[in-house]
């Protein structure tokens, strides 16, 4: 709900059950078994061993894991695309008020900004930056798989994750800081 204001509870639903489904199909052997061959019959000549090697890659203990993810992003995201626009929208009054108060950046939101018209934000509230966002990624990830590494002896890249994470957690905490002062 928070990149789009057509998204609505049956979308969110919809989405979670096709999840389920989605899972179901690709991890039992004979649902695997059809969607490899539902695909083989949409594939060109000559690219039939690609997509059984999609199907039926191996990485490490994980068969076919490259695909699962795939289908399973894709599976959720068409079924809730397709609910949402035969569901009816949120009613507008309240979209305006959900926009008021949690104020939700990004394109998909322009149709009630339109109605609302631009917001100031309060002293106590933070703009949402892609920036930040995506040094905060990095310090959890970096942070993340650091920890994950040093116990288990990989020096080297569990060294080089904790020090990404202390570069750009030493910039976020300044970024804070900063904006503290500022208000």
């Amino acid at each position: 709900r928070w990149l789009w204001w057509r998204i609505n509870a049956w979308s969110e639903i919809s989405s979670y059950f096709a999840g389920i489904v989605g899972a179901i199909l690709v991890n039992i052997k004979f649902g695997h078994m059809v969607l490899m061959k539902i695909s083989l019959l949409f594939t060109p000549e000559g690219k039939t061993e690609t997509v059984q090697n999609f199907f039926t890659n191996t990485i490490g203990t994980i068969s076919g894991f490259p695909f699962r993810m795939t289908f399973l992003a894709l599976f959720s995201t068409i079924i809730s695309l397709i609910v949402t626009f035969l569901t009816k929208p949120d009613e507008t009054e309240h979209l305006v008020k959900f926009y008021t108060k949690v104020k939700p950046p990004g394109a998909g939101w322009r149709k009630i900004r339109e109605i609302t018209g631009p917001f100031n934000l309060e002293s106590n509230e933070v703009q949402f930056k892609w920036s930040y966002f995506l040094i905060g990624a990095i310090f959890f990830y970096s942070a993340f798989f650091s920890f994950g590494k040093l116990p288990l002896g990989y020096y080297r890249s569990g060294l080089i994750g904790l020090a990404i994470a202390v570069v750009s957690g030493i910039y976020l905490w300044r970024k804070f800081n900063a904006y503290k002062s500022n208000n």
